[in-house]
């Protein structure tokens, strides 16, 4: 069975909530994929940032961490622009036969 991963990345910073999905085999391509997304964002230049600095603290040895006790979800914080940004990751595993996409 050819199952598909979504993740879907929840980012809180500086009062806001952001959301966003990419989808990937393992956790670490669909971080590459959200960070190579944000850099293209073009309405709101948070989204740039917020992947340069997340990608400096991957650089540094600081990868999302899996929390305890629960099964596909990690969490990472990183600085940005004085403040911190937190981001939860939750990964959905789509069947063939639910994808609608």
């Amino acid at each position: 069975m050819n199952e598909s991963h979504v993740y879907t990345f929840v980012i809180d910073y500086h009062g806001g909530t952001y959301l966003r999905q990419n989808r990937g085999h393992n956790i670490k391509r669909a971080l590459h994929a959200f960070m190579n997304a944000c850099t293209k964002e073009k309405d709101y230049d948070f989204f740039h940032v917020l992947a340069t600095a997340l990608q400096d603290h991957i650089d540094g040895g600081q990868w999302p961490v899996s929390v305890d006790g629960l099964d596909g979800v990690w969490c990472v914080s990183c600085p940005v622009n004085d403040h911190l940004a937190l981001i939860n990751i939750v990964e959905t595993t789509i069947h063939p036969t639910e994808d609608k996409t």
